[in-house]
């Protein structure tokens, strides 16, 4: 049996795996907030309404999702808190999480 002498490489590149698990999150939430949310429910059956497809709907509620979550993220404040940590060699400011 010969193994194969080319080295792996991955199928995809890393960012297109993000996209693909940021694509699949927003895929989730929509699903879960149609099912369970009032307002998500009510967006549905409006944009059904309005001659939308289930799928349509869905694909324009993970717009609509996509576009608050990114918000979110804007609106985080950038400065953290720093705390001192003690090490042999003085101190060190270090960003808190928290």
């Amino acid at each position: 049996m010969e193994w194969n002498r080319r080295p792996w490489r991955p199928s995809c590149s890393i960012a297109f795996a993000r996209a693909i698990n940021l694509t699949t999150a927003l895929h989730k939430l929509a699903v879960v907030q149609g099912r369970w949310d009032p307002r998500a429910r009510a967006y549905l059956e409006r944009r059904q309404a309005e001659g939308k497809t289930r799928l349509e709907a869905l694909r324009c509620l993970k717009r609509l999702l996509a576009r608050v979550v990114f918000r979110l993220l804007r609106q985080t404040p950038t400065r953290h808190r720093e705390r001192v940590v003690k090490v042999r060699s003085g101190t060190v400011r270090v960003a808190a999480l928290a």
